[in-house]
């Protein structure tokens, strides 16, 4: 048996073998597509395949440490977001500031889970993908959030509630997030080929935007201590 697509690779594992497809599996690169032939009855002893199994090995596949990076950021930006939420409805100073506080030591395991995304992007040539004329409209939702983040983090730091300025603040990372997303995506979609001219914008972008990340995380973590310092004082 031939494989016709030219420019693929057949892998065959034993009769109703789980334990060698899940080896030959294994070998498929993250960036590689995948396609698993199967009889459903086996003609000459008339074994049925084993589905389930088949089923399981095929999301293992599929769970890839990109997927788990991009899970792992979605569900702590989404417990970030929860928890100002909560805040929001109870202000008070002294929370406010702690809130603060803490939510600039969690922008650095925010940051942490955007590594491991960047990496991916860079090492596998991984990318987002919006198809038709969907990428379009991502661009102009991805420019729209980072220009009005941008401005609500520079213009409107001084708000004595200072979960909102916390929240601004995950805002303005998520916003990055969406443009280095929108990059990667275009230049999937337009690059013509150019891996290394893509790895390498990647690359970029992302030391980029971790470094501004890591800034600003400390200094969340600066200002609340002199929020603190300053109260402190006026106690005294």
């Amino acid at each position: 048996m031939q494989s016709s697509v030219p420019t693929a690779a057949m892998l065959t594992s034993g009769h109703a073998n789980m334990e060698e497809l899940e080896i030959q599996l294994k070998k498929v690169p993250e960036s590689a597509g995948c396609l698993i032939v199967t009889d459903g009855v086996f003609s000459m002893g008339g074994d049925i395949a084993n589905l389930p199994e088949i089923v399981r090995l095929v999301l293992m596949l599929a769970v890839t440490f990109w997927m788990g990076a991009l899970g792992i950021y979605y569900a702590v930006l989404a417990g970030l977001r929860f928890v100002l939420l909560r805040a929001i409805h109870r202000p008070s100073d002294q929370r406010g500031m702690l809130i603060y506080r803490r939510t600039g030591w969690l922008l650095n395991l925010l940051t942490l889970t955007m590594t491991g995304i960047f990496v991916q992007m860079v090492r596998e040539n991984q990318a987002y993908d919006y198809p038709g004329v969907l990428i379009f409209a991502m661009a102009v939702w991805a420019f729209a959030k980072i220009i009005v983040a941008a401005v609500n983090l520079i213009k409107r730091q001084k708000d004595k509630n200072k979960v909102l300025a916390a929240a601004r603040c995950v805002s303005f990372a998520g916003a990055l997030m969406s443009i280095l997303a929108l990059q990667t995506a275009l230049l999937a979609r337009f690059g013509e080929g150019a891996v290394t001219f893509a790895q390498t914008m990647n690359a970029i972008t992302g030391a980029g935007i971790t470094a501004l990340l890591i800034t600003l995380s400390a200094l969340m973590i600066a200002r609340s201590g002199a929020w603190k310092n300053t109260d402190e004082k006026t106690l005294h």
